[in-house]
């Protein structure tokens, strides 16, 4: 089942699929991309939109949770981790994080006739915008951020993050994979797998867009990635 991205029937320009489980699997093959597990784990957070508020450079970009969630993340450059938004929430109300100490109220204003065309904006503690982010730029960067893969004809991009868990922050108990690839249509698709779900001794065989089929297998501190096999 696809399922809106933000729920309760927000007309959004991406949508989610959280993969449960494989349809089968594979005794061997040969992979045709490889993550690395370590050196590859949420790096896009630091590639994809990058802004200067209150003298900080800060990192913007995005990560979904097992439940089929997405979270706007922002991560100020010398902070440890990065403060994390659930968009669902801030299509109801605004939000807030710290920036050089001070807090900076976010928010977004929805364009429920073109979704792309939203605009997330942080504003300083004057309520005076110090940043403003078309949601379509945002998705679009988020998506060039991951490695690039190809699954039955279709370009994809490929990302290894911590889940969310409560707060909501990064929670690495609940590390994912996301997949994630756009239709003619300019839709956005994602597809969730979760860490717990890759097996090391055979490839686990997963539905994405068009029930293409992908295969994944860790081994050695790899992510062996698979064209329908």
């Amino acid at each position: 089942m696809m399922v809106q991205a933000v729920a309760q029937g927000e007309d959004v320009p991406f949508h989610i699929k959280n993969v449960s489980q494989s349809v089968g699997s594979a005794a061997t093959g040969s992979p045709t991309a490889t993550l690395d597990l370590k050196t590859d784990l949420n790096t896009h957070f630091k590639k994809t939109h990058t802004t200067t508020i209150n003298g900080k450079t800060v990192y913007v970009s995005g990560v979904f949770d097992n439940e089929q969630n997405a979270f706007m993340s922002v991560w100020v450059e010398g902070d440890a981790k990065p403060q994390i938004l659930n968009i669902a929430g801030l299509l109801e109300a605004e939000g807030s994080v710290t920036i050089g100490g001070k807090e900076h109220a976010v928010e977004i204003q929805a364009n429920p006739l073109k979704p792309k065309r939203s605009r997330i904006n942080i504003y300083d503690p004057n309520g005076d915008e110090e940043s403003a982010i078309r949601l379509g730029s945002l998705l679009n960067k988020i998506q060039a951020a991951g490695l690039a893969i190809k699954i039955g004809g279709t370009d994809y991009r490929i990302f290894y993050t911590d889940g969310v868990g409560d707060g909501p922050k990064l929670d690495p108990t609940k590390r994912l994979f996301s997949i994630i690839t756009t239709d003619a249509e300019g839709d956005i698709h994602v597809f969730l797998v979760l860490e717990s779900l890759v097996p090391s001794d055979k490839i686990a065989v997963f539905k994405v867009l068009n029930d293409k089929r992908l295969g994944l297998k860790q081994v050695n501190g790899k992510l062996e990635i698979y064209d329908n096999p």
